[in-house]
């Protein structure tokens, strides 16, 4: 494959296959300083998908859609993929700033 041998970093395939893996771009491309940070208990990630939904049901009925959140289905999707990748990442950083030290798992 092209991308694995460096021959070419294709932005809008970079994004479609982070996007089909769940991780991020910077993931793929090995950028990613990230990795020392606590992982989600599938707890943290149920209360991550449960309060995505919640998002998603709110801004179907915003204003802001002017009441019907109805884009196609690959823009759903990918704010449902952009909204979970932040959520996951904020919760990361507030588990490790906010986890005393004698519970972390190191």
């Amino acid at each position: 494959m092209k991308y694995e041998s460096g021959e070419t970093k294709n932005p809008r395939q970079i994004e479609k296959l982070a996007r089909f893996f769940n991780v991020t771009t910077d993931y793929l491309l090995g950028n990613d300083k990230n990795n020392d940070l606590p992982h989600l208990t599938p707890r943290d990630e149920r209360d991550i998908a449960k309060d995505l939904e919640k998002m998603l049901a709110e801004l179907d009925t915003s204003a802001a859609f002017g009441g019907n959140l109805t884009p196609d289905g690959e823009d759903l999707e990918l704010l449902k993929s952009s909204l979970t990748q932040a959520m996951t990442l904020a919760k990361r950083v507030a588990k490790q700033k906010f986890t005393p030290k004698k519970y972390r798992k190191e």
